[in-house]
């Protein structure tokens, strides 16, 4: 019999079997050493597991695993040397793993015990001290002792009804924190496995736990503080992408780690809807992982999944490729053009393709057809850029290949199809790669003082050129002084002066774009202005060009809508010139997350007269009035005053955007 100090009182004791009432009394004993105790608790651990009915033993050994928890058998001072087995603070400490570690053996009733009466009081804050302290002396399965205690504490908090409790606890995603660093650490060194000793609950539990720290934003915070800050968040998904694509691409084979690919899968797709979660709320993630490479490994992942999801019934491959897309689209609208060119070079088109192709849009939880159209929306936009148009036009060229192939029935069993996103894209860069090529064969310059006759000359004629900014050509010096004062050329040479060669030759390509969009069809766009004229009397309009969905929409827009976006005396000179005329043209586009943004692209085009602006003004004043014109439709309606618009039209000889810029 124990004395009066044990733990357990005699009718306990009595009620445990003859085999292991001995171990479990040296356990309750408080005058035996720690490391006697803890020998006892491993014993009767053993003992205890390989009974069938251990249910029974609940109402005995609840109280002594309580007795043993209690927070006052925690060590008073500072620990010692917490890795040498002598240290009373590691013997502690392993005295509470080993009574934490016999809850789960004794079923249902005693989770909801521990859950209900022992987790707040009793098990956390043994954990918190361990964890707080780095002294985890208990290991299972080879794993690192933080993720064994993990597993034996994740059936406690299996039951939907502790989830409160545990994200009511302080600090608890510090916890969670250091269970993550833990958890990638030994699945690098092939720790995690998917055998029941080998460490796969603490990989399973801590990403559901992920996820629901979004629901607690004081967790999340502690979550954030207890990996290091935002940055070292990005980087343990870093880590944590990379072992999913050694799985993905490995499993199997010897390189494997042996983690059960659907269960790799699984697991992935909880992870990713974490950090999509997790960057709405805390959006400088996206930088760092675009700073990151993140997004390459994330492209490769897609293809390793996307040739498994081929061959395998299993949605969760093709869910995981539609997780790691919408990912993408976050990701890319922070990054640069050199960031963005290596995620084009990784196969970020070709990837596109094969979610394109595999994932049902149809299907419900599969919604494939968001993610991509915003995606190809991104790339259209990134087709502005001269060295990313480049990028994207040497890897579009092996996507269309593929494509081929597949066409011809020679890439194997892929099903590449053909969805409206797709077409669209192409439409765009078909356009792109044509002004391109009209970029490369210009032989002509014109003067940069937009009230100078000197448009379209030769090159040789246009020899003074500026030198901050390398950009504007000007036949004299006259014309150079009245560009610099007249149209605040200073503003836009003073910003990119400092801006290397490769910068100005992309700022000239984007406005020779935004031209040609401009121009792609003037004869419609000059219906538009007389529709505008017609129907409000004046002439108060601006250019309207939208780059919202990737590809420009032109249009025509009250001046007064803009008005706010153009220096007061542009707005002042608008017409008042005589070699020509000043119109205003605005551009619109997607800006970061999803906002709107409109920037001033003033235009400055040249006639010999006004006759273009007059011409539509005297067409609208002979228009009957009153009636509904559909102007889009004068060739059938009014032929003849169809054919004036187009003689219009082609006065018009437009030369270049002048501004700030500030939006490139």
């Amino acid at each position: 019999m124990p004395g009066a100090s044990s733990l357990i009182t005699a009718n306990e004791l009595s009620a445990i079997p003859i085999t292991l009432r001995k171990v479990a009394q040296d356990a309750a004993n408080p005058s035996n050493s720690l490391a006697a105790i803890a020998t006892s608790l491993r014993t009767l651990y053993h003992e205890c597991e390989k009974r069938t009915n251990r249910t029974i033993l609940t109402p005995t050994f609840l109280p002594l695993i309580s007795a043993l928890l209690d927070p006052a058998r925690m060590p008073p001072d500072e620990p010692d040397d917490t890795s040498s087995p002598d240290s009373v603070f590691r013997q502690s400490c392993e005295c509470a793993s080993r009574a934490i570690m016999l809850l789960p053996l004794f079923g249902e009733t005693s989770m909801r015990s521990a859950a209900g009466l022992l987790w707040r009081t009793r098990i956390w804050p043994w954990v918190q001290l361990m964890d707080n302290y780095d002294c985890f002396p208990v290991q299972v399965g080879g794993t690192c002792g933080r993720c064994s205690l993990l597993k034996f504490i994740a059936p406690i908090l299996a039951f939907d009804t502790t989830i409160p409790l545990f994200f009511g606890t302080p600090e608890i995603g510090g916890f969670i924190a250091h269970v993550l660093k833990s958890i990638l650490c030994c699945w690098n060194k092939g720790l995690i496995t998917s055998s029941p000793s080998g460490g796969m609950v603490p990989l399973q539990v801590s990403a559901v736990f992920f996820r629901r720290c979004i629901e607690y934003p004081r967790v999340l915070d502690d979550l954030v503080d207890g990996v290091g800050g935002m940055d070292k968040i990005a980087v343990l998904f870093v880590e944590y992408a990379v072992l999913v694509l050694r799985e993905l691409r490995h499993a199997g084979s010897q390189n494997s780690v042996r983690l059960d690919i659907n269960f790799v899968v699984e697991n992935l797709k909880t992870a990713l809807g974490f950090l999509e979660d997790l960057g709405e709320a805390h959006r400088t993630l996206w930088g760092f992982l675009a700073d990151s490479k993140y997004v390459v490994i994330a492209i490769r992942s897609i293809k390793a999944l996307a040739s498994r999801a081929v061959a395998s019934a299993n949605q969760n491959f093709k869910v995981a490729m539609v997780e790691y897309l919408q990912i993408i689209t976050l990701i890319i609208q922070d990054m640069n053009a050199k960031q963005l060119a290596k995620a084009l070079n990784a196969g970020l088109i070709e990837a596109c393709r094969m979610c394109d192709s595999l994932v049902d849009i149809a299907h419900e939880s599969l919604d494939i057809h968001v993610p991509l159209t915003v995606l190809y929306t991104q790339l259209c936009w990134a087709t502005l850029d001269y060295p990313t148009l480049c990028t994207i036009a040497k890897n579009l060229l092996m996507a269309v290949e593929v494509d081929k192939k597949a066409t011809e029935g020679s890439a194997g069993d892929f099903p590449y199809l053909v969805s409206e996103a797709w077409t669209t894209f192409i439409g765009v860069m078909v356009w792109r790669l044509n002004c391109l090529g009209q970029y490369h064969s210009i032989d002509t310059r014109s003067c940069y003082n937009f009230e100078c006759p000197m448009i379209n000359v030769e090159k040789t004629q246009l020899r003074r050129r500026c030198t901050g900014c390398t950009i504007a050509f000007y036949c004299s010096q006259e014309c150079q002084k009245a560009c610099w004062m007249t149209y605040g050329h200073r503003k836009l040479c003073q910003s990119t002066s400092s801006s290397a060669n490769s910068y100005n030759r992309n700022l000239r390509f984007k406005r020779f774009l935004y031209l040609q969009d401009y121009l792609y069809d003037k004869t419609a766009m000059y219906l538009l202005k007389l529709d505008h004229i017609y129907s409000t009397g004046g002439t108060d309009f601006c250019v309207e060009l939208d780059y919202t969905n990737g590809y420009c929409v032109a249009g025509v827009a009250p001046l007064k809508m803009y008005a706010h976006l153009f220096p007061s005396g542009i707005l002042e000179r608008r017409g008042k010139n005589g070699a020509g005329s000043l119109e205003l043209h605005v551009m619109r586009r997607n800006s970061k997350f999803n906002t709107r943004e409109a920037f001033a692209l003033p235009l400055v085009y040249r006639c010999s007269s006004f006759a273009a602006l007059d011409g539509l003004v005297r067409i609208a004043g002979e228009l009957p009035k009153g009636s509904e014109i559909a102007f889009l439709e004068l060739k059938d309606s009014h032929p003849a005053v169809f054919q004036q618009v187009c003689e219009l039209a082609e006065l018009e000889m437009v030369e270049t955007y002048e501004g700030d810029d500030l939006y490139v």
